[in-house]
């Protein structure tokens, strides 16, 4: 795997919820957003290579919720995958997607190290393009960050959540944050809970026909 990436790897055993889950991820961040930077076909944001406080509570979130939450599982900007990996170990199928090819070669990497390949595809997908089927539960960690993105991010979830699905997006509350949830469109549902100090869970569902009957 090391000689397919134009970076060094690391793998880290994470305990999270009572499992340990071993993840790869760039020996050196700065020289992957470097390779990003130049290798732009397989992905813009060398930031994906960090494991966010946001991603750790997701992960923490779905190896715990009880009861075990319904699958598949759409994870979005996925990163290192550290959902994905998470909801593959609760027996859940995951599809991990990111716009960016090399974190994707580090998620199939993780879940082989993990057992867990059957469990996780990886899908090169960039927000707003058409998905190959909805999914009962949609997630992400730390993605509200560039309002530019937040149509794109709409569409997306407009097309991916299920009938009767819910939406979990962890985030630490930058700025952009709030600007995301006042163009909410018509028809969803929001629901904020407090994770941490600076840290935030957004369950986010489509209201059923009476709910938005006068």
């Amino acid at each position: 795997m090391d000689d397919e990436l134009p970076f060094d790897l690391s793998a880290e055993n994470l305990e999270i919820g009572g499992h340990t889950i071993q993840l790869v991820r760039p020996a050196d961040p700065y020289c992957a957003i470097e390779c990003y930077l130049e290798e732009e076909d397989r992905g813009p944001d060398g930031f994906s290579c960090e494991l966010w406080p946001s991603a750790h509570a997701l992960a923490l979130m779905l190896l715990q919720a009880e009861p075990a939450p319904d699958g598949p599982l759409l994870e979005l900007g996925c990163g290192l995958g550290l959902a994905s990996l998470a909801a593959a170990q609760r027996g859940l199928q995951a599809l991990a997607s990111d716009a960016a090819g090399l974190c994707l070669e580090m998620v199939a990497e993780s879940a082989r190290r993990n057992g867990l390949d059957t469990k996780v595809q990886t899908l090169r997908y960039a927000w707003g393009e058409a998905l190959p089927r909805r999914f009962p539960l949609v997630v992400g960690a730390d993605l509200l960050y560039e309002e530019q993105s937040h149509q794109a991010l709409w569409n997306s979830l407009e097309q991916a959540l299920a009938h009767g699905g819910q939406v979990w997006l962890t985030d630490p509350e930058r700025p952009a944050t709030a600007a995301f949830f006042a163009d909410t469109p018509a028809g969803w549902q929001v629901e904020r809970s407090v994770l941490a100090e600076g840290l935030a869970l957004y369950r986010l569902c489509r209201r059923s026909p009476e709910d938005t009957s006068p």
